[in-house]
């Protein structure tokens, strides 16, 4: 879908170049269709990494239980054969699953600077993924914006759904100016509570948290859980 949306932006955009009205193409409606393909492939890459890395930190665990199994083993025998009834347990374990043998026996990992350092190595990616899907996770909460923007450039061809991006657009400019008095009176409200409030109350004792508590009154509470 994503080349698809590519390919028909490529051929509106080519005859626009060549004809020298690119600026002219840029309208808002073609930006909003660029920024919705950009985002989709920036979002389509950001995932394989987070899959090759998975993938990654998925079997350095594999070869590290491998590396685990092998010396657990190897203790083993060195344990058994040094009792006198080393060969008749060693005997009585060949019989049972490489599970069940291993099992209850202690490795000394922090001891072993290969395992250690394997460990640091896993960790570290799990952190580097970790991190990569936070910010996968808002760039799709950003994505679906884009999408929405998308589903009213759609709306436009139909009459009775254009009805609301016409408004929207004719109510742009009074919607901007009736922001910054909001803004203004709301963000005076935030900076009084501080000074009021803030050194009984934690809601109130920085400007931040001042700003969510007044949003949060203004809207009232929502209930997450």
């Amino acid at each position: 879908l994503l080349l698809y949306l590519l390919y028909s932006e490529l051929k509106e955009c080519g005859p626009a170049v060549k004809a020298g009205t690119f600026r002219t193409y840029l309208a808002f409606w073609n930006v909003v269709d660029w920024v919705s393909i950009i985002s989709g492939f920036i979002l389509v890459i950001v995932y394989m990494v987070i899959v090759l890395l998975t993938g990654n930190a998925v079997s350095q665990l594999k070869s590290i239980s491998d590396v685990e199994r092998g010396m657990a083993q190897y203790t083993t025998l060195m344990t058994e054969q040094a009792s006198p009834d080393g060969m008749i347990q060693l005997a009585a374990r060949s019989n049972t699953s490489a599970e069940d043998q291993y099992s209850g026996l202690g490795i000394r990992r922090l001891d072993n600077s290969g395992l250690r350092q394997s460990y640091a190595d896993v960790f570290s990616d799990l952190d580097t993924v970790l991190a990569i899907g936070a910010s996968y996770k808002l760039l799709l909460a950003v994505y679906c914006l884009v999408l929405t923007m998308r589903f009213f450039k759609s709306f436009s061809s139909q009459p009775r759904l254009a009805l609301v991006t016409r408004t929207l657009t004719t109510a742009f400019v009074d919607l901007a100016h009736f922001l910054i008095v909001f803004l203004t009176i709301f963000l005076t409200y935030a900076v009084a509570a501080v000074q009021v409030f803030g050194p009984q109350l934690k809601a109130f004792h920085d400007f931040t948290s001042s700003v969510f508590t007044c949003f949060e009154i203004l809207m009232g509470e929502f209930a997450f859980e």
